[in-house]
């Protein structure tokens, strides 16, 4: 089984990657326990990148109506959960990127 978090945004004016393709210089998730988050649990037995893109169709076609965010967009971060191990992608310009543990540090 696979759990998956959407992480958002709260206030996206507070922020200068909202929206925006995916910059490293600029990316900060240390924080991301105090943005909005929408769990859901679903089986699925595809690739990671696979159940990100049924995850954004989801999220963009089909929207569950119990869900309060936004489409999912450029910024929004998916964090998969298999068995424990977890992994996180950033909903880029054209896919997903996957973000790295040095992605996830708190920088001073």
């Amino acid at each position: 089984m696979i759990t998956f978090k959407i992480h958002q945004i709260k206030d996206i004016g507070s922020t200068d990657y909202a929206f925006r393709s995916y910059d490293p210089k600029k990316f900060n998730f240390a924080d991301y326990e105090e943005r909005y988050e929408m769990e859901f649990v679903t089986e699925m037995e595809k690739t990671n990148l696979e159940i990100c893109e049924v995850i954004f169709y989801m999220f963009n076609v089909r929207r569950p109506s119990d869900f309060k965010g936004h489409s999912l967009s450029m910024s929004d971060i998916i964090e998969l959960n298999r068995h424990g191990r977890k992994q996180f992608y950033y909903c880029d310009m054209c896919g997903f990127t996957k973000l790295s543990k040095k992605d996830l540090e708190v920088r001073a």
